[in-house]
């Protein structure tokens, strides 16, 4: 991708004025697109595009993006270009259609056969098994890690290089007209569709719509491969010159473990047929499947020894994937020392000279290459350090060397889907609304310091917390935030004002005694936020109160109205008359205030179900909880699971019938039977109350029914006749056994569960 940046500011410029002067360079050649300034790495040769984000806006971080070197940039609002003299930019009506109408552009003059992926789950899988599939005999590019949406396809696009044979784009859809878009930008010769299961299904009316939008992708493609839950005519099979699969003998011969459950087998079968259309030999393909490194996609962040924080990317060594996780390293290391750690393998030696130049230009402050795990000998206290090489290499056993030993089950912690959760609900509520993130009870048990500082990178209004100690916690890790204290305890107002921290006051006793410290430490106009009682008859005041409040605020220079809230009781029912009275009795409360008080206030009411079922009252900012984890009373299918609870098996027992399993000798049994222990028990916060059948765990995706009591640190499984073995991976809760599947089992709510968990189960970030 080439741009001839002549003059310093393009004013209302057409994307065919851009792609034209591609001819005659005056500063240099674009080949990559930045929209977030946290995660420049690469200065030269690099466009930032400021976009409108649900939470920020890109024209907000210029000044950042130049300050750390960028000089080229496309923006759609007047700025103030005497600040950037250096600068070129590029100024267009919409930032988002430009840079899809370039890539359209760059997609004409590309001379390579592109193969899209789409569908509602597994694109990812398919893509990377293609590639791996491909890759021995085609020169391949693969869009990365999840760049599959309006945004992420043409960045994807625009990254090809001009000397690619195949490559596959990963197209995602949630809103109707979406694929229509898509189509124009790729113009994808062949196409891949995995199962159809809508994400946002009331937006398509019904699944026939949205498999009809998919199905438009694939029109005059020279080849495609579809799902097998697709039902399709003759005449739309023909429409789409679809390659009926058919990978039944394959499969059969496929004794790998990781493929033999159907939603896997199936996304093979996929990729399979579309590399054999693509050439590939099936002996070949079968010969490979073996060799097929576990597909993690992902970037997974966890605690380190000495303070050190690694990124585990240890999936290989495409030097693409390599730019995207030196740009994550960057993005969290912030001012700690960032050490890249690579392993000089047969991978390395095939791209040694572009891997090399890759990593040397991100500058960190330690790049090792080992050829052997004996070579690492390095101090990595407080750095973030970033682990490269294949999945085969030392390397990883250097990852488990340096990561902070810890309980074997782990709690993860998705970032990406927590992002789409986010972004779903910034979607319900005004442009102008702000949003504040509860973080109480660490965060539900998510890990209050690393949600905090993901949210406030998110660009969240507020922070809310449970009492100052949490808020004080925030602050150490560098939280500019506002952070709302919803527990407020006389005990704590010197660390509150000390920290900056915003008190909800509910009592006149409570805002005497505060007033009072605002004084001894000389305080003037200290923020704070109103808890008004509506109908949950927990803390707050009265609505009779509102006006003494008044007069006692307008006689106390030391403190200022920030905030007036209340709490909805039951914003989940499907009777809403009781919170429509809330909803009324505060309006009253806010026409009081607003006609007695100067000063601006924000007004708070909304929860997370209030977000969903109330969206006319969100008056000035809502409150999102464990709604931003995927988790909501009408089990929205637009939110995604941002927990996944795992442990591994540790010992595979027979029991004898007759004999006795657990304490109390709890269960008995009737016939001879095959137990798993795996190491979670009630100190962990798997309760007892899922004692004896009650619940369970899925291992290999098997339900494994609890069988005696549950133990403080350990529980027994029935496994029956299922081909499990100790280290097998356990889940608790993931794809098989929701939140909420286990909520009930346990008989409570998810809230209970979450923030039961404990510390000693090991908490992992991961991010696509």
């Amino acid at each position: 991708m080439n741009l001839n940046l002549t003059y310093k500011v393009f004013s209302d410029y057409s994307e065919s004025d851009l792609c034209a002067s591609s001819n005659n360079l005056a500063h240099g050649m674009i080949n990559e697109i930045i929209f977030d300034s946290r995660r420049i790495v690469f200065v030269e040769n690099v466009l930032f595009i400021a976009l409108k984000g649900d939470f920020r806006d890109g024209h907000d971080f210029i000044e950042d993006a130049y300050k750390k070197g960028i000089r080229t940039f496309l923006i759609s609002k007047k700025i103030d270009f005497e600040k950037f003299p250096l600068a070129t930019f590029f100024s267009c009506k919409d930032v988002l259609l430009s840079i899809q109408k370039l890539a359209s552009k760059y997609r004409e003059k590309a001379n390579v056969k592109i193969i899209a992926v789409a569908g509602s789950h597994g694109k990812t899988t398919v893509k990377e098994c293609l590639y791996f599939f491909l890759s021995d005999k085609f020169r391949v590019y693969r869009s990365p890690k999840s760049y599959n949406s309006q945004l992420g396809v043409p960045i994807s696009l625009l990254q090809i290089s001009d000397n690619v044979d195949y490559a596959i784009i990963e197209v995602g859809v949630s809103l109707p007209g979406e694929i229509s878009s898509m189509k124009k930008m790729i113009n994808p010769d062949y196409g891949i569709l995995t199962c159809f299961s809508p994400a946002n299904i009331n937006d398509f009316l019904n699944q026939k719509k949205y498999e009809k939008e998919l199905f438009s992708l694939l029109k005059g493609v020279e080849g495609s491969v579809v799902t097998k839950q697709a039902i399709l005519s003759n005449a739309e099979k023909k429409e789409i010159n679809l390659k009926e699969i058919d990978s039944t003998e394959i499969l059969k011969n496929i004794s790998d473990l990781r493929w033999l459950d159907s939603k896997s087998s199936e996304n093979l079968s996929l990729a399979i047929e579309m590399a054999k259309i693509l050439g590939v030999n099936t002996q070949e393909i079968i010969k490979k499947i073996p060799q097929m490194p576990n597909l993690a996609m992902r970037l997974e962040t966890y605690d380190g020894i000495e303070d050190s924080v690694i990124i585990n990317d240890t999936y290989n060594l495409d030097v693409n994937a390599l730019s995207n996780s030196l740009s994550y390293q960057k993005a969290i290391a912030e001012n700690r020392k960032r050490i890249v750690l690579l392993a000089m393998d047969d991978e390395f030696e095939k791209n040694k000279e572009e891997i090399r130049k890759e990593i040397y230009a991100a500058k960190p402050d330690v790049f090792l290459e080992l050829k052997t795990q004996k070579d690492f000998e390095l101090n990595i206290k407080g750095a973030v350090v970033l682990l490269k090489g294949s999945q085969k290499s030392f390397i990883r056993n250097i990852a488990q060397q340096i990561k902070k030993q810890t309980h074997s089950t782990t709690l993860e912690i998705n970032f990406s889907a927590l992002k789409e959760n986010l972004s779903f609900f910034r979607k319900k509520i005004k442009s102008e609304t702000k949003m504040l993130c509860m973080v109480k009870a660490q965060s539900y048990g998510s890990g209050l310091e690393k949600m905090g500082v993901f949210l406030e990178k998110q660009g969240v209004s507020y922070l809310g917390v449970a009492c100052v100690d949490e808020g004080v916690e925030l602050r150490k890790c560098g939280i500019t935030t506002p952070i709302l204290v919803l527990n407020m305890q006389q005990e704590n107002f010197k660390s509150c004002i000390e920290n900056n921290l915003e008190p909800a006051i509910y009592s006149f006793i409570q805002l005497d005694a505060f007033i009072r410290e605002l004084i001894d430490h000389k305080k003037n106009a200290y923020p704070i936020h109103l808890k008004f009682d509506t109908g949950m008859h927990r803390l707050g005041f009265d609505i009779n109160d509102t006006n003494q409040i008044i007069e006692m605020i307008k006689s106390q220079p030391e403190i200022l109205i920030r905030g007036v809230f209340s709490h909805l009781a039951d914003s989940g029912s499907t009777d809403k008359s009781f919170t429509i009275k809330q909803i009324s009795l505060f309006e009253k409360i806010k026409q009081c205030i607003c006609a007695n008080i100067s000063s601006p206030v924000i007004f708070h009411l909304l929860n997370t179900d209030g977000i969903i079922n109330y969206n006319s009252s969100q008056n000035d900012m809502v409150r999102l909880g464990i709604g931003m984890y995927g988790i909501s009373s009408k089990l929205l299918k637009e939110l995604k699971p941002v927990f996944s609870w795992n442990t591994t098996v540790s010992q595979v027992k027979k029991i004898e019938k007759g004999g006795y399993i657990g304490y109390s000798k709890a269960h008995k049994t009737n016939k001879t039977c095959t137990i798993a222990i795996i190491p979670v028990g009630y100190g962990d916060g798997f309760r007892r109350t899922l004692n004896n059948g009650r619940g369970g765990v899925y291992i290999k995706n098997k339900y494994c029914q609890i069988v005696g009591n549950v133990c403080m640190d350990m529980t027994m499984v029935e496994i029956g006749e299922n081909d499990i073995k100790e280290g097998d991976l356990v889940e608790i809760i993931g794809e098989n056994q929701t939140i909420n599947d286990l909520a009930f089992s346990m008989q409570t709510i998810p809230y209970e569960i979450l923030t039961g968990i404990s510390k000693r189960v090991h908490r992992i970030y991961i991010e696509d």
